[in-house]
């Protein structure tokens, strides 16, 4: 006990009322016949535990007897050790959340930002401006932007790498549609030149809109080996009708 706890009594005097308390003197209190004193015995060591377990901030509740000991200071004293002790937790798990919060927050930004620059680095390499792709609305996500999608979550980031490989793979096809095209027109170029001598009648020709080709240009309409055929045809017909001209 602290002095601001108070004193205890005497003990030959608190003995003695402890005693009287049981209607025996101290000698018969002592002789037991009737369980008395282990009766005292154990409310000492009743107070005993529960100063014990006051001590290591247990929340307890005070035995109904606790032989006659003033321990009513030394109670509200290490309650209210508890109490503070308690605040001083709470105090500091609170702290503890809100830096956790923080820092998470933190992290959950900065792991944002670097999905969104990996979108980035994917898009150099698939689009003409970065800006107006990663700005644009997707309609097939609620019309999120891609920079809005990769920011979001790890999947977000996935799907935006899907539509950069779908752009890529578009480009590529339309690359190789398009060297397909061109080495058409070049075969075109090639027998137009060899049917028709002059080039002047020949460069006509192909910059011509032919009813026989749905009014489009012969270097417009060649696009396949089908759409090439047919433009040789209509040549060879236009070579004939200008054979037949010149006899006349």
């Amino acid at each position: 006990m602290l002095p601001e706890d108070g004193r205890l009594p005497d003990y030959d005097v608190w003995l003695k009322s402890r005693a009287e308390y049981f209607n025996l003197t101290v000698e018969e209190l002592f002789a037991d016949e009737d369980g008395d004193y282990e009766e005292l015995l154990d409310q000492v060591i009743a107070v005993r535990t529960m100063i014990e377990d006051m001590q290591r901030l247990k929340h307890i509740d005070p035995p109904d007897e606790m032989a006659d000991l003033p321990m009513d200071r030394l109670i509200n004293r290490l309650g209210l050790a508890r109490l503070e002790a308690e605040q001083r937790l709470e105090t500091e798990l609170t702290a503890r959340r809100q830096r956790l919060a923080i820092e998470t927050a933190a992290r959950l930004k900065q792991e944002a930002a670097d999905r969104v620059y990996k979108a980035q680095e994917a898009a150099l390499f698939n689009v003409e401006d970065i800006d107006v792709f990663m700005e644009a609305p997707l309609p097939e996500h609620e019309g999120k932007t891609p920079r809005e999608l990769a920011a979001d979550s790890p999947d977000g980031l996935k799907q935006v790498q899907a539509i950069l490989s779908r752009i890529r793979d578009d480009k590529v096809a339309a690359e190789r549609a398009e060297r397909v095209r061109n080495a058409l027109v070049d075969k075109l170029h090639d027998r137009v030149y060899r049917v028709i001598l002059r080039r002047e009648v020949a460069d006509l020709w192909l910059t011509s809109q032919w009813k026989e080709l749905g009014g489009v240009k012969p270097v417009d309409y060649c696009k396949d080996e089908k759409t090439l055929a047919r433009c040789l045809e209509v040549l060879e017909e236009f070579a004939a009708n200008e054979q037949k001209r010149r006899r006349r």
